[in-house]
């Protein structure tokens, strides 16, 4: 099994590669760092270290996890190829600054209402790691459109 996913993960990043021609995309970068690390737990340190190894299961779920992610991205990259063909297309004249302005102000709300909400359950001294549940997911707006609120 770790052949198919070495053989499969290698092909998958050379495919991108070829239709990005950069090694620095998101996928590339991620799925490197698992083949890589997937590889050196199941032939190496698993018998230095006695660590677990990476089963047939978990490889499968990988694979297919990797292998969606590819299909999105590969869609994707044809999609935008066909959109920047058709005409002049901007992100930035669709996106008011308005909207933008919005969506930061209810994010931001969410993460004041989290923050207390979490010092009121665990103090202030341990919040740290326990933001959770969908004000935690509303706050993370607030800092997606931060570089886009300050000028």
């Amino acid at each position: 099994m770790l052949t198919i996913f070495n053989f499969l993960m290698i092909s998958m990043i050379y495919i991108d590669y070829k239709r990005y021609k950069t090694v620095f995309t998101p996928f590339v970068l991620i799925s490197s760092v698992y083949l890589i690390l997937i590889d050196l737990n199941n032939l190496i340190i698993h018998d230095l270290y006695g660590f677990n190894l990476v089963t047939a299961t978990s490889l499968m779920r990988l694979l297919i996890l990797f292998i969606l992610i590819f299909i999105v991205s590969f869609l994707f990259s044809i999609f935008y190829c066909y959109i920047k063909k058709s005409k002049a297309y901007k992100i930035e004249d669709s996106i008011s600054f308005k909207t933008v302005s919005i969506v930061f102000i209810v994010g931001f709300l969410a993460y004041s209402i989290s923050l207390l909400k979490d010092i009121s359950a665990y103090g202030f001294g341990n919040i740290k790691g326990k933001e959770s549940g969908l004000l935690a997911h509303l706050a993370e707006l607030t800092f997606l459109f931060l570089p886009r609120v300050i000028p």
